[in-house]
């Protein structure tokens, strides 16, 4: 970040800031933004994308096509996106902000809140995890959904679910769509988790609705879980366990 702040364009990984940074204009990227079957198979990767980009890219920029005052255009170019897109983003101040507001003050009040009463709502929290674990396997989900259904962004489709909790609350649960669209690694993009509300009973079976609304175009598949639920979790899906629809 300091590096851009001075005009020097970053070369780095898709990695912490610069994912998040890097614009195709402002500086360059070694590798790809996916997943590796083991280290070696990246480390050989980045290793030829760093060697190619250098080569082919950066160093031809820098030393060649310079003007009457021997000024590469295309690298001051590159030097100047990088000031203006990078500057006004990224900084020190920004970070100790965003992670002291979305994270350390929520953090202290959970913990304030935990606390109360002798650690009474630690207390209940941890009976209730262990009680979701031992039990959780019991809940079934089956998927109520059209088949084939074609749609133009911005059109809503109605999705249900059947969810038998076999002992357990409704209360104690959550129910949501999870669509998006298959990447060329076969991987889901783009993921967008909808929430399912209860509408009712029928022969032991709770029944959840929702309206989907598609955010991108092209090809979505979706699943329909129900995970375990409860206000008072710190992150919704701490306990790692959900049952998905058939």
């Amino acid at each position: 970040m300091k590096a851009a702040l001075s005009g020097a364009p970053n070369f780095s990984v898709l990695d912490g800031w610069w994912v998040e940074g890097f614009d195709g204009s402002n500086g360059w990227a070694i590798g790809e933004e996916r997943e590796y079957k083991d280290e070696a198979t990246q480390d050989a990767a980045d290793a030829i994308s760093l060697y190619s980009t250098l080569e082919d890219v950066i160093i031809p920029l820098y030393f060649g096509n310079r003007d009457a005052q021997g000024v590469p255009a295309g690298w001051v170019q590159v030097m100047k996106n990088s000031i203006c897109t990078c500057t006004p983003q990224f900084s020190m101040r920004r970070m100790v902000k965003e992670y002291t507001d979305r994270y350390y003050m929520p953090a202290a009040q959970t913990g304030v809140q935990y606390a109360n009463g002798d650690f009474a709502l630690a207390r209940e929290m941890a009976h209730w995890k262990q009680q979701m674990r031992g039990r959780w396997g019991q809940v079934a989900v089956q998927a109520i959904v059209p088949a084939n259904t074609q749609l133009t962004v911005g059109e809503t489709v109605t999705v249900g679910a059947r969810v038998w909790f076999n002992g357990l609350s409704e209360g104690d649960a959550a129910v949501e769509v999870v669509s998006g669209a298959i990447n060329a690694n076969g991987e889901l993009s783009h993921q967008q988790i909808t929430p399912m509300h209860h509408s009712g009973w029928d022969n032991g079976a709770a029944i959840y609705q929702c309206a989907l609304q598609p955010e991108t175009s092209g090809n979505i598949v979706l699943g329909i879980r129900a995970r375990p639920h409860k206000p008072s979790l710190i992150n919704p899906a701490e306990l790692g366990i959900a049952s998905w629809a058939s």
